[in-house]
């Protein structure tokens, strides 16, 4: 992670909201939530797939006109369950057989960042790269989280736990560098 370049935007976006927008949950036909015989793994992916700027207007308590930018960032997020069939997990490049699969549930993020002190279109496109890898994902995560419980205990599937977002570790020695001085 390039802190100097997060630092470019990081303080100009403030989260606004986080929802999905789109959810996909598949049970595999042959899972049976009565057999608790074999264990399981989960494996998890997520990616920002873009952003969309737009300009709105709001009136403020004096009645007055306010022009603001505002981003929504798309992330898809995958989770895959699978039996491991006694073996223990399948390694992370190897793909999971149809046979191992117990379910699998998909979703799109949006997140919507307000733009303070600047227009949207004067904002560091190598900064808002970082802050997609980076910032992003720490504020859709607990959604995440609580769409995995949920949804997984709904249909009877093992309940994974999504550990907690760790922001990466050259920012973490970044940090306590900073705290250190």
């Amino acid at each position: 992670m390039n802190e100097e370049v997060l630092a470019k935007v990081r303080d100009k976006l403030a989260i606004q909201e986080v929802y999905p927008a789109k959810i996909n949950l598949r049970v595999s036909d042959h899972f049976d939530p009565t057999d608790v015989g074999t264990g399981y793994y989960s494996r998890i992916a997520w990616a920002v797939i873009g952003v969309l700027g737009r300009e709105v207007q709001s009136v403020d308590p004096d009645g007055g006109i306010i022009n603001a930018s505002v981003l929504t960032f798309r992330a898809n997020t995958r989770l895959i369950i699978a039996s491991d069939k006694g073996n223990g997990p399948r390694p992370e490049h190897e793909e999971i057989p149809s046979d191992e699969l117990l379910g699998e549930l998909e979703a799109e993020f949006r997140c919507t960042y307000l733009v303070q002190g600047i227009k949207g279109n004067e904002l560091d496109q190598d900064g808002l790269k970082e802050f997609a890898q980076t910032n992003v994902a720490y504020h859709f995560w607990p959604y995440w989280r609580e769409l995995i419980q949920s949804m997984t205990a709904r249909v009877k599937l093992p309940i994974p736990t999504l550990p907690s977002y760790t922001v990466r570790k050259n920012l973490n020695e970044t940090l306590k560098a900073t705290v250190a001085q």
